[in-house]
């Protein structure tokens, strides 16, 4: 009888402990890319995908929202210009376009970007990394696309999805939603004053019921421009900068790093007054935020006043509005009024 009972015991125990360790894992992960290329008619374009993600432990997705911005540059006079909709000098991404994106009657199944992409996010539940890469084809479609109402390119949600899957955390607490956030910021030459690029923020996190982040992760893209001369009746354009002068910015094949991705590459050690790279501090900065609302902990003052204890001492108003908007869209619809 003794040893029954030890052995139920052990056996309840185990239970118990896979029920902690096992079925109620739960994982965080943000992820963006950005990439460049000329549009048809010759502005030089950043796409910037910006996703996050929730799974269990086997890599199963159980919550995914998504969002794209395309930063689009002209040239007027020998001055990049930011060409298309702004909303108070912000870059609008594709949810924010809603209908204003204007696909609809280029689509075969007549739905406007967001609505596909809403579709898109539906569909990813319940799959691993490996099922959704399997239902793409070689064109960076669905192979099924007709069927599953996404007919639009999905080649860039995945690899945002796949980069926030590498980026995953383990978080504890019970889903509310989760979304993401991004803000575009002019960059301006400081010897001539013109616009030489732009500072992309990043963001996404997930939060319970009442707002307080689970977890969180931001990023900052920094793509800088050049004007690349005429040539014969050709006119000038705006180009990627690239070489010797921005090698820790622009990459090849098309592909702009990130300051996570960056790491000690962004040289910003030297110059900070705690001695912290840019991704050390991205990483404090985050960290503070675990079971408060973004406001609660990032206030409104554009660094931390305690940042030096907390080691953070970057300026947080991009991070602070990205964050902000990541929790706006995971409680509010994207869908138009």
């Amino acid at each position: 009888m003794k040893k029954t009972n030890l052995l139920l015991a052990l056996v309840s125990s185990a239970a118990l402990l896979a029920g902690c360790n096992g079925a109620k894992e739960q994982y965080f992960g943000h992820g963006a890319s950005a990439r460049y290329a000329f549009t048809r008619d010759g502005y030089l374009q950043t796409t910037v995908e910006n996703a996050v993600v929730v799974t269990d432990l086997k890599g199963k997705i159980t919550h995914y929202r998504l969002d794209t911005t395309q930063v689009t540059v002209e040239l007027v006079d020998g001055v990049h210009t930011t060409k298309g909709a702004l909303d108070n000098g912000d870059v609008k991404s594709k949810w924010e376009l809603l209908e204003d994106y204007a696909m609809i009657d280029a689509s075969p199944i007549e739905k406007e970007w967001y609505e596909q992409a809403e579709v898109f996010e539906e569909w990813v539940i319940g799959k691993t990394l490996a099922q959704v890469k399997a239902a793409v084809g070689e064109d960076n479609y669905l192979t099924d696309k007709a069927t599953v109402g996404v007919t639009i390119l999905v080649n860039g949600f995945v690899e945002a999805l796949e980069l926030a899957l590498n980026n995953k955390v383990k978080f504890k607490g019970k889903v509310g939603s989760l979304g993401v956030g991004g803000e575009v910021h002019t960059a301006i030459d400081r010897v001539t004053q013109a616009v030489n690029g732009h500072d992309i923020y990043v963001a996404g996190g997930v939060f319970d019921a009442n707002k307080k982040v689970l977890a969180a992760r931001i990023d900052t893209f920094q793509p800088r421009y050049a004007i690349e001369a005429e040539v014969g009746e050709t006119p000038a354009k705006s180009v990627m900068a690239s070489g010797e002068s921005l090698p820790q910015i622009v990459v090849a094949e098309s592909r702009v790093k990130g300051k996570h991705e960056l790491k000690e590459d962004y040289a910003m050690k030297d110059t900070s007054p705690i001695g912290k790279e840019w991704y050390e501090q991205a990483e404090s900065l985050v960290a503070l935020l675990p079971g408060k609302t973004v406001s609660e902990v990032l206030g409104t003052a554009d660094e931390l006043a305690n940042g030096a204890d907390v080691g953070v001492t970057i300026k947080i108003a991009g991070y602070r509005a990205t964050l902000l908007e990541a929790e706006h869209t995971a409680f509010n619809s994207r869908k138009p009024a």
